[in-house]
Order: structure tokens, then sequence, then C-alpha cells
């Protein structure tokens, strides 16, 4: 019976051993490599997900906005006959209410700069 020298079992594990290590270091690599790959595609498909949502309630808010200015058009036009009725029997009340309402106006917006002038 032939015997191997323990030095040389030694060796020969250690040799070996330093390939699997080095097997599982390129396999880790890769492994890294892959996950990145898979880390970046998840985030693209993230993100594409995200710009549908957005322009689904994008679309979903101007559809509302657009009711609502309907609504309101409506309603104006429903509640403008009673002050086109009012402002034709009585033009100068009229342009004297529109008159003071200017000044008032105008004198609220300029009040506070004049105030801080001094």
């Amino acid at each position: 019976m032939v015997s191997i020298a323990p030095w040389r079992r030694r060796r020969n594990g250690a040799a070996n051993l330093e390939k699997r290590l080095s097997a599982l270091q390129s396999d880790l690599v890769r492994l890294q490599v892959d996950l990145r790959g898979l880390a970046s595609a998840g985030g693209n498909v993230a993100a594409e997900r995200m710009a549908d949502v957005l322009d689904g309630a994008g679309a979903e808010a101007r559809a509302a906005a657009g009711r609502a200015v309907d609504q309101l058009e409506s309603w104006t036009n429903g509640n403008l006959d009673p002050v086109r009725q009012q402002v034709r029997s009585q033009p100068l009340a009229s342009v004297l209410l529109s008159v003071g309402a200017g000044a008032l106006v105008g004198a609220l917006l300029l009040g506070p700069l004049n105030g801080s002038r001094d």
C-alpha cells in the first residue's frame, strides 16, 4: 500500500480549497452583477408603472376640472339674468355701485403699501 506523505495532503488540500474559494468568489461576483441587473430592471418597471399611474391621475384631474368648469358656467349663466335685469332697470345705481366697489378694492390694495412707507 502506498502512503501519501502528510505534507503533500495538506498542499493538495490547500490547493483544492483555493480553487473552491476562487470559484465561489467568481460565483459571488456573477451573482452581484445579476442582482444589480435585476434591481435596475425592477427600478425601470416601477418608474414605468408610476408614470402610468400619474398619467391616469392627471387625466382624472383634468376631467374633474372640466366638469367643475361646466357646472360653474351653467350656474353663472343661470344667475346672470336677474343681474342683467337689475342693471337695465337701474343703470345709474349699477354704475355707482361698480365705481364704489372699485374704489374700495383699490383702497384695500393700496392701503398697506402706503402704511409701510412711513
